[in-house]
């Protein structure tokens, strides 16, 4: 079984009211959320560490890459 935690939220009678009215599953639609909130937040992560990981890569001369590789190959 998996460990969980619980979090709670305060909502509007109406909006209470509407979740009993159309049966909506208030976990799975928090957990998705949740889950589609995390997925944004670690895509964004990612999307800066490649804009930096492009800064570093842009001060490493023209040709260099390519060097180094063929003398690695070489030297296997």
């Amino acid at each position: 079984m998996i460990e969980g935690s619980t979090v709670s939220a305060k909502i509007s009678k109406e909006m209470r009211q509407k979740i009993e009215k159309y049966h909506i599953q208030v976990s799975e639609v928090i957990r998705a959320a949740l889950e589609n909130e995390i997925c944004k937040k670690e895509e964004q992560q990612l999307a800066e560490r490649l804009d930096h990981a492009k800064d570093i890569l842009k001060k490493v001369p023209k040709g260099i890459v390519t060097e180094i590789i063929r003398t690695d190959r070489d030297a296997t």
